[in-house]
């Protein structure tokens, strides 16, 4: 009888503890008048930039982030932060920039064994989808299409961002899978007041998103008003879907109803997709490309072979020996030069190589041989159909342990895109309206290639920076970065605010010159002359215009002497405690 009792005593202490101890990420448990915060910023209300315990930094959404940092606070790891920051935007953007459907890669230091994973949750292609070239182009980028052109079904992808999630959390995560869906489903029910940027962005698109009664309704009143800048905005629909995959796992995406739903809608937009295309569906895990950099060990995931080979070159060409680029002709000529080498094989005529072999340094040696050969720039081109940019949240994380989480995920589709497809809530982006050309070189099915970087980087062992980029100058800005973080010691906030050179593409449709782009007030104009003598195209734009074409970094930098976390962005969305 006693040990009865004493047994019943002990569940009932367990009990007690699971209810005292239940976890709730969503805005019910943070401090009084804390979400109103930072509903009115767009930046982070008192921002932490520099922390010894833990940080989340990202491109996008404060109020997002904050949520991440709930998680961190509860007991989660950085890959739980980093999944809860990335729901909970995708819910305050209405699915539009970004999407439950889109795509997802994550580059993870584990500090417990001192190695780094990359996880490829990006876009699969559909297996009936066998003449990719006749795909419907944006009537953005295609002027035949006319203004009520719309591409409908078979410019849908094989998601990857909700597979990629669960990978990541079942490898990484602490917390419990369904909480970090928590801040999400809140203000998926809940609502939130509806931004001017996001209210235009549906206003600008009402076409595309009254198409559809279920779409219609995601947006629209009863009386078929949008909403406006500052009432709330609910998401039933969402909400209860993202309830389901909380309480079921990504199955209910990829063999449950809604992936039903999904195939359905998309077939009937004649669409090729199966539910086999779906089913056979699996995140990647690979071992990061691995490269060193002024003593630092870089991880990279596959897409980021180009980051690689544009850092190999820049120790050839020992740039830190002939002056900073912003101050010396010479250095900035070689840092564009290497620049339009890697990414538009500028000046590489004759040499015949694959993406990933600018990882291998005997490699890199050779085209740096070449491009001095080479000297002036050789004019070039970019191939067709394959420019046109994506929109995307980059988010990083260190928790207190050490762990760090580079992430990225896309729509890598234009606002919403042209087909106005929702399924139960979920925007279905178009992304395959613009990259026929690239689905035309793979066989129907394969993966397609993801051509994102997050990465880490580490000296002597320990992890010194995390780092994400998005945007058109993806590239650009990340090396940017690390050329001055890496090579220069350079805090992170000031490597992301210094002078930008990005490709500047021309207005020739079928074969845009490429000339690289610099604000107006960046660069002194003598040493922008004398690179122009050395044969460096340079297009000099305004501040505004050349802010149009550079990509968006988050970063979190740690000293591995008095392990401080210092966080950076470009709209100084960083948040530690």
């Amino acid at each position: 009888m006693r040990r009865l009792l004493a047994i019943a005593l002990l569940l009932l202490l367990l009990l007690l503890q699971t209810g005292c101890s239940r976890i709730d990420l969503s805005p019910k448990g943070w401090g009084e008048g804390e979400l109103e915060k930072y509903v009115r910023t767009e930046r982070i209300a008192e921002s932490v930039s520099r922390s010894t315990t833990a940080m989340v930094t990202g491109t996008s959404s404060s109020i997002a982030i904050r949520a991440g940092v709930e998680a961190l606070e509860q007991g989660g790891s950085a890959a739980d932060a980093a999944l809860t920051t990335a729901l909970t935007h995708i819910t305050l953007a209405g699915g539009c920039t970004v999407s439950f459907a889109g795509v997802l890669t994550l580059v993870y230091y584990d500090a417990s064994s001192g190695e780094v994973f990359a996880l490829d949750g990006g876009y699969a292609t559909v297996r009936g989808e066998t003449d990719p070239l006749t795909i419907p182009r944006s009537s953005r980028s295609d002027p035949t299409q006319g203004s009520k052109a719309i591409p409908k079904g078979r410019t849908v992808l094989v998601p990857g961002f909700m597979a990629g999630v669960e990978a990541a959390h079942s490898r990484f995560g602490r917390l419990p899978f369904s909480e970090i869906f928590q801040p999400a489903i809140y203000f998926a029910r809940e609502g939130f007041p509806i931004s001017p940027r996001l209210s235009e962005l549906a206003e600008s698109h009402q076409r595309v998103l009254s198409r559809l009664p279920e779409t219609r309704a995601v947006f629209a009143r009863e009386d078929g008003s949008l909403y406006a800048p500052g009432e709330t905005f609910k998401q039933p629909a969402l909400a209860a879907t993202l309830e389901k995959v909380a309480a079921e796992g990504a199955d209910y995406f990829y063999r449950g109803a809604w992936a039903k739903k999904f195939v359905e809608a998309v077939r009937r937009d004649g669409g090729k997709l199966t539910l086999e295309d779906l089913e056979n569906y699996r995140p990647t895990w690979h071992e990061p490309f691995h490269i060193v950099y002024r003593d630092h060990d870089v991880y990279l995931p596959p897409g980021g072979a180009n980051v690689a080979g544009m850092l190999n070159l820049l120790e050839l060409a020992d740039l830190e020996g002939r002056g900073h680029y912003t101050e010396s002709a010479e250095s900035f000529f070689w840092f564009c030069r290497i620049v339009e080498a890697v990414n538009f094989g500028a000046g590489l005529e004759g040499i015949e190589y694959r993406r990933e072999d600018w990882v291998d340094r005997e490699f890199a040696q050779r085209a740096w041989d070449h491009l001095q050969d080479s000297g002036a720039r050789v004019a070039t081109t970019q191939p067709a159909g394959e420019a046109l940019p994506g929109h995307s949240d980059a988010v990083v994380v260190v928790d207190g342990d050490g762990n760090i989480a580079a992430l990225l995920h896309s729509s890598n589709a234009i606002g919403f895109g042209e087909t106005g497809l929702y399924i139960d809530g979920v925007s279905i982006p178009d992304s395959a309206t613009f990259q026929q050309v690239a689905l035309s070189y793979i066989e129907p099915g394969d993966r397609l290639f993801n051509p994102t970087t997050p990465l880490v980087a580490l000296h002597n062992g320990r992890p010194v920076l995390g780092l994400s980029a998005i945007g058109s100058g993806i590239y650009e800005e990340t090396i940017k970065c690390l050329f001055n973080v890496l090579g220069y010691g350079t805090p992170v906030q000031e490597a992301i605010d210094a002078p930008s050179v990005v490709p500047f593409f021309g207005q020739e449709v079928d074969s845009p010159s490429i000339a690289i782009a610099v604000a107006d007030s960046a660069f002194a104009a003598t040493l922008l002359h004398e690179a122009k003598r050395m044969g460096l195209d340079v297009e000099v734009l305004p501040e505004r215009e050349a802010r149009r074409t550079k990509g968006a970094v988050a970063a979190i930098s740690v000293d591995p002497a008095t392990g401080i976390r210092e966080g950076g962005t470009v709209r100084r969305f960083s948040l530690g405690y």
